[in-house]
């Protein structure tokens, strides 16, 4: 029913804050790194530049609504400890909410760069939003199966949305 983590500190204050900092690292911190090359042409005095940007997407989903602190202690020599619990039940609702706002929102922009994008950057942008947002599911369902005991399926990878942007990036031509 609960999650649950102890803190220790010098006085009560700290040993809450560090029961909840602990009860926080309970949820995984996912870091998605991803390279994508694009390259900006333009001929100023007989000059090309050539510009490659990271981008770089760390997300750590914390689902701390809800938590409270149960117990306090403080033992002789003066150590404090805290206990943090969080509810499961209401953790996954949340998980399971922002998971379907975020499939919504994947399927929209891949639906916009295949079908409505009125040129390639539009569409590669769409799928940029789309890449991004499916990796914060996946990471949201990660998180969900801390709290529930299955997370729920996806169709689409962020690995299949990445494909999708380097066919588009390989189809790119420049006259």
């Amino acid at each position: 029913q609960y999650l649950s983590a102890v803190g220790l500190g010098r006085d009560t204050e700290q040993a809450k804050q560090v029961a909840l900092a602990n009860l926080a690292r309970i949820f995984s911190v996912s870091i998605a790194e991803e390279q994508i090359d694009k390259s900006s042409f333009s001929s100023e005095q007989g000059k090309t530049n050539t510009e490659v940007t990271r981008f770089i997407s760390a997300k750590a989903n914390q689902q701390l609504q809800g938590a409270t602190i149960k117990e306090t202690y403080q033992d002789q020599q003066g150590q404090s400890y805290a206990v943090a619990v969080l509810p499961k039940m209401p953790s996954a609702k949340a998980f399971r909410d922002s998971i379907n706002q975020l499939d919504r929102k994947v399927v929209g922009n891949l639906h916009y760069a295949k079908n409505d994008a009125p040129n390639f950057l539009k569409a590669l942008n769409a799928l940029e939003q789309a890449h991004k947002a499916q990796q914060q599911r996946e990471n949201d369902n990660r998180s969900l199966l801390i709290v529930a005991p299955t997370g729920i399926a996806s169709t689409t990878t962020s690995a299949d949305i990445e494909q999708l942007i380097k066919q588009s990036l390989a189809t790119l031509s420049f006259n």
